[in-house]
């Protein structure tokens, strides 16, 4: 009776700040920046940093009024005598 054939598959990992890195590393010997283009780079990584932050706060804020809004409404459901 013939043998299963082996299945060899290698395990991937992906490392984002490991990739962002030595993308940076390869166009920086590939090419030499300007220091405005450095400089210009450097900005906008911070900018959108900054951007993601706020938009992480803006999310933790909607989603602690949608709970408080949820428990107002189930306390005036169950524990008001309204109806």
């Amino acid at each position: 009776m013939p043998r299963p054939k082996r299945f060899n598959f290698p395990t991937r990992y992906y490392d984002p700040v490991k990739e962002e890195r030595e993308l940076r590393t390869r166009k920086q010997e590939s090419e030499q920046y300007s220091s405005e283009k450095r400089i210009k780079g450097e900005l906008s990584k911070k900018w959108r940093k900054e951007d993601d932050r706020q938009r992480d706060k803006r999310n933790v804020q909607s989603t602690v009024i949608y709970i408080l809004v949820a428990a107002i409404l189930i306390y005036i459901i169950f524990f008001a005598k309204l109806f």
